[in-house]
């Protein structure tokens, strides 16, 4: 006699069983940062609250003054000819993302993976999914913004490639943040106070003569005052002859605002199993709104199972400062390539 008719063919652990998701891994997205951190210099807090309470279908718009060159004078006359202002209405143009989670409860009861356990995977996925799709569209939004005025001798000692972007010799990368503040100071912009959003290939140059300070044969660390770090995965290089990108943005030139539907803000619900509800989450960071579903269905040949769903969504916007004309006149956004 013996046990052999009940040996356990496999032996499986408990979910999640790795120390590191690597299917599950986060991004690094600093492009939306950069345009989060800077909301508060670039928009009043009465415009914030105004753009996030806003209605879905409601038209937002911001008014702004055009740039203006005044003439000045060097004589005294009875006659005063007047220069009256040009205003406009800027266009604030919101876009809707967001995405859907479902579970069927019934498939947890005979399962290694355990129903909670598979609602926060879901969730954690979605959202670093989420946030790395709206980098994206913070790197778009930067390049479409960047300044492509180099006349005047607005770009220091770099010059501009067909593209747009000032060009640093393989030569000079190690001056490169000391000329930046000199190219700011030239756009008439804050050398003090300015955000820098590169890709990881930058980063290698910033890490390496951020640590040759003041102890080195080489000081090259002073060059760093008033910078502020942003890395992203969703810079690419503009070809074979780039080492790596980065775009400069001065201080107060960049936001990022989301609003909810109302619905989700009043929390209304159906008689038919819909909820809706505003929540916060994190990796997002944002509150968003949440439709919640509760359904019978037939689910993997089971007859009258429930389904749970919900799709959380919420309206973004990126908005940049005011340019009269960006085809005449310097934007706050250079962008820079490091050249092999």
């Amino acid at each position: 006699m013996s046990l052999i008719l009940t040996v356990r063919d496999r032996l499986v652990t408990q979910f999640p069983s790795f120390g590191v998701d690597m299917t599950n891994r986060p991004y690094l997205n600093g492009a939306l940062q950069a345009f989060e951190d800077d909301t508060a210099n670039t928009l009043r807090p009465d415009v914030i609250q105004t753009i996030e309470n806003s209605i879905d279908g409601t038209p937002v718009k911001i008014p702004v003054l055009d740039s203006q060159t005044v003439s000045i004078i060097n004589t005294r006359t009875c006659t005063i000819p007047c220069t009256e202002s040009d205003s406009k209405l800027l266009d604030v143009t919101f876009v809707t993302v967001g995405f859907n989670i479902c579970q069927h409860p019934a498939q947890y009861a005979n399962n290694y993976i355990g129903q909670v356990a598979d609602f926060e995977w879901k969730m954690t996925n979605r959202l670093r999914q989420l946030r790395n799709f709206l980098d994206t569209l913070a790197v778009a939004k930067l390049e479409t913004f960047k300044n492509t005025i180099f006349t005047g001798g607005v770009s220091g000692i770099y010059a501009p490639s067909a593209g747009n972007a000032l060009q640093v010799p393989q030569i000079e990368k190690d001056n490169m943040y000391n000329q930046i503040q000199s190219i700011l100071a030239l756009q008439r912009f804050d050398t003090n106070d300015y955000a820098t959003i590169y890709n990881p290939q930058h980063a290698a140059m910033i890490r390496r003569d951020m640590q040759q300070g003041g102890a080195n044969a080489t000081n090259l660390g002073w060059q760093f005052n008033g910078y502020r770090p942003y890395q992203t995965n969703n810079i690419v290089n503009s070809g074979a002859a780039v080492e790596s990108t980065a775009y400069i943005a001065a201080k107060g030139s960049l936001a990022f605002l989301n609003r909810n539907s109302v619905d989700a803000r009043i929390g209304h619900s159906s008689t038919d199993g819909t909820e809706w509800s505003e929540m916060y989450f994190p990796i997002v960071d944002k509150t968003m709104g949440v439709l919640y579903k509760s359904t019978c269905g037939t689910f993997n040949g089971v007859a009258q199972s429930l389904q749970e769903s919900w799709q959380v969504t919420t309206d973004v916007v990126f908005v940049t400062t005011h340019i009269t004309d960006p085809l005449t006149e310097v934007t706050p956004v250079t962008k820079y390539e490091v050249l092999n």
